[in-house]
């Protein structure tokens, strides 16, 4: 027993000197690495996980499409109504709001009286659902509103929560648009699937990720930034519209606080997260690109700051924002 006692002694004092040795070296080499300028690529943070990296300084925060350019016997009018109303459409199901797109929708709820397959709640969604882009269309091809859009420089669509936490913005630059008194009809116009040819594929080049999943509770909305004096023309005319009952109308809102993100919104999170939002730009422009001077335009600035701040610079020139006061609210289709 004493031979087999002192055996396993001598084993365990050389493991623990190999062990020693081996914890030495380790030691000793990471304090040459560190006193020679060479430092661990990652050290484990208290809780055992690695720590999250900074963005790269060079990611762009702000998806910025290239212009789309319009003959210039469209009027800024109707070209801006147009444009907004197919995005409208297009972002209601490929950001994930409605369940099918508004064609499936309008038609499915046509169907619902006669076709005992859906239930009774997905025909409540339905009808509310095309009740809500009812008034919203309404409202946004209104003489009013028509007036508002001669004399703005932005439109911008919101997707969110509330109009004050939009998780996703859509910002169409109209300050490169010629303008035309008085402003042509909403019929004056190519068909809009022509539009909608050329808007579309401008849209897909942000290649957007996957909707959130909690969009089917969100909303849409639509802001205009226009000039003080269109403002101003606007409200007086709903003031003697509502004087006649004959003639309809629609007041937009005032929004006074901040619409647009701010940089640090559009920042991306460490560690590859979702920024808190998004923001997407598309110029419009009368004109061939040919004709069009080059550098006139968001497509061609350098700086996501600068695109930012030149949006702000206008509303700070006196241009009040002004809110659609419909919105269009997302529903979740059968389980």
């Amino acid at each position: 027993m004493d031979d087999t006692f002192r055996e396993q002694g001598s084993s365990f004092r050389r493991r623990t000197n190999c062990d020693q040795r081996v914890k030495r070296r380790t030691i000793r080499s990471h304090r040459q690495n560190y006193e020679g300028g060479t430092r661990p690529t990652s050290t484990p943070s208290k809780n055992g996980k690695r720590p999250r990296e900074p963005p790269s300084p060079t990611t762009n925060v702000i998806t910025r499409l290239s212009t789309l350019h319009v003959p210039t016997s469209l009027s800024k009018v109707w070209i801006s109504q147009t444009s907004v109303s197919i995005l409208v459409d297009y972002l209601l199901y490929t950001r994930g709001l409605f369940p099918l797109t508004v064609a499936e929708v309008v038609k499915s709820q046509e169907r619902t009286s006669e076709s005992d397959s859906v239930s009774s709640t997905m025909q409540r969604k339905l009808k509310a659902a095309n009740n809500q882009r009812g008034l919203f269309m309404e409202a946004w091809n209104a003489h009013s509103t028509r007036h508002l859009l001669q004399g703005a420089s932005c439109a911008l669509i919101t997707i969110g929560p509330s109009y004050g936490s939009g998780i996703e913005s859509y910002l169409l630059d109209l300050r490169n648009l010629l303008t035309s008194n008085p402003p042509e009809s909403i019929s004056d116009g190519p068909p809009t699937s022509a539009v909608a040819r050329k808007l579309l594929p401008k849209i897909m080049e942000a290649d957007l990720s996957l909707p959130r999943s909690n969009m089917a509770s969100c909303r849409l909305f639509v802001s205009l930034l226009v000039s003080e004096d269109s403002a101003q023309v606007h409200w007086n005319e709903i003031t003697v519209a509502s004087e006649s009952s004959h003639l309809p109308s629609t007041r937009w809102l005032l929004r006074s606080g901040r619409v647009l993100p701010t940089f640090q919104d559009l920042q991306p999170k460490t560690g590859g997260r979702t920024p808190k939002q998004r923001l997407v730009v598309l110029s419009l422009r009368h004109g061939s690109r040919s004709t069009s001077p080059e550098g006139s335009s968001v497509e061609a600035m350098t700086d996501d700051r600068a695109v930012l701040e030149s949006f702000q610079s206008v509303s700070d020139g006196g241009g009040p924002w002004v809110c659609l006061p419909y919105a269009i609210k997302g529903f979740r289709g059968p389980r």
